[in-house]
């Protein structure tokens, strides 16, 4: 840990600040599961900002409309249902709830990829791009 430390201090001094994304270890599984409870949270975890916040920003309406899909197909099939979701409101659940397991599944597969990666190159000169 202190020689991390040590590293992030002296690329801060000589200002080669592109190197400070693997400037201390992270964990893998932790980054998984980080994009498991939502997607892009791994991606942070691992310092990929601009991804994580690009998939946190997808994440959003996607469960919206999965949440809302879900939600209309349990009222239409409840046995005091008074109208029926059109064809185009089942399609826009189906959007949501597929769109947003694609998702979470990429990225807790990139998180756990970037993970490891990180852990392969302690120096901090990865080959992520």
């Amino acid at each position: 840990m202190l020689g991390s430390a040590e590293r992030t201090r002296h690329l801060m001094e000589t200002g080669r600040l592109e190197e400070l994304r693997g400037a201390s270890a992270r964990n893998p599984g932790a980054a998984a599961a980080r994009s498991l409870f939502f997607p892009g949270l791994g991606q942070l975890y691992n310092g990929e900002y601009e991804k994580g916040i690009i998939a946190c920003v997808a994440g959003f309406p996607l469960l919206g409309l999965g949440l809302w899909g879900v939600t209309n197909f349990i009222m239409a099939a409840s046995p005091r249902a008074t109208s029926t979701p059109t064809l185009t409101e089942h399609l826009l659940g189906l959007l949501g709830i597929f769109g947003y397991g694609v998702l979470v599944a990429w990225s807790v597969w990139d998180a756990w990829r970037a993970g490891q990666v990180d852990q392969a190159t302690p120096s901090g000169s990865d080959d992520r791009g």
